[in-house]
Formats: structure tokens, sequence, C-alpha cells
């Protein structure tokens, strides 16, 4: 599931799940916390095809971001659809990216 990321940092990408749900959103981060072993600078979540996400879903995701954070890496979400960077930055996860990718913002933590 994780591949080196592209141009936009230094690190590793994830695939984020279409349908968030919470079995779904754990194996994501299961896979995350594996990644650290192997010291990624940056955590890059590429929400290309999410179109939904529930509510044990958006816990876990929050505590995907309070992860990435401990281990001292960046968190990026990437290619973010109006509504689910809307909703990220309701819940004041997100910091803008603006002129590294249109599509991209920083994560931060809970």
């Amino acid at each position: 599931m994780a591949d080196v990321i592209n141009s936009l940092t230094d690190g590793v990408t994830f695939k984020a799940p279409a349908q968030m749900c919470g079995p779904k959103v754990h194996r994501l981060k299961m896979d995350i916390m594996a990644s650290f072993k192997d010291e990624p600078k940056a955590i890059v979540i590429d929400f290309d095809e999410v179109d939904y996400i529930d509510l044990h879903g958006l816990v876990l995701f929050k505590d995907i971001c309070d992860i990435i954070r401990v281990y001292g890496a960046q968190a990026f979400a990437y290619r973010l659809k109006a509504p689910m960077r809307d909703l990220l930055a309701d819940l004041d996860l997100l910091s803008d990216l603006g002129s590294v990718q249109p599509e991209s913002a920083a994560l931060r933590s809970a």
C-alpha cells in the first residue's frame, strides 16, 4: 500500500479508502504505523477516491494525524475534493499549502 512519494514531499504515500468507515480507516492507521520503522519524514494520504467518511472513521483519522506528529513526521492530505476539504477544515485539521499543490494541504494534529 505504501509507495515512495512523488514531488510533493520526501516521504511515503497511502491511498485512503473510498469509503472511510471505521474498519477501513483502522487498516490505514495500522499501515501508516508500520511505515514508521523506515522513519519517513512525511506521510501523504491520497484522498482522490474518498467520497464518504463516517464518524468512527473520522475519529480514527484524527488519531492518525496525532500519531504522525508523535513520530515526528509531517502529514499531508493530497487530492482533496471540496466536501472532504471543508469537513477537515471545519475540524481544524488542515493547514493550507496553496502554492505547493492546489488540491493539497498539510494536516494538523487534533
